[in-house]
């Protein structure tokens, strides 16, 4: 009985550990070319998910040079709202961010 388990939990998470890797997204995206990625970010929960993308962001753009400087960017997060049939992705947004003091 213990092999079969283990046997299948090797099966299951060789074919779906890809997909349970995956989290879900956030993105920042240049203004001019939407397509191009500046820095991205992995977690299941939206909030998580800005949190570490604007601790990514301001490590790239907050240097000791752009000091009160502010920088456009696109978020676009793989998130949904609702749940079911009435989930809904969250729309990409244009966003500011204002490099008050030099990250670290």
């Amino acid at each position: 009985m213990k092999t079969r388990f283990a046997l299948a939990f090797l099966l299951g998470s060789t074919i779906l550990g890809p997909a349970l890797a995956s989290a879900e997204e956030c993105r920042a995206l240049e203004v001019s070319d939407p397509k191009k990625v500046i820095e991205r970010a992995d977690d299941k929960l939206v909030t998580k998910c800005v949190r570490l993308l604007m601790d990514k962001l301001r490590k790239v753009w907050c240097t000791a040079d752009n000091k009160g400087k502010t920088f456009e960017y696109i978020f676009d997060p793989d998130h949904k709202v609702g749940t079911g049939k009435f989930a809904k992705k969250l729309e990409a947004k244009k966003q500011k961010l204002t490099c008050f003091t030099v990250a670290k």
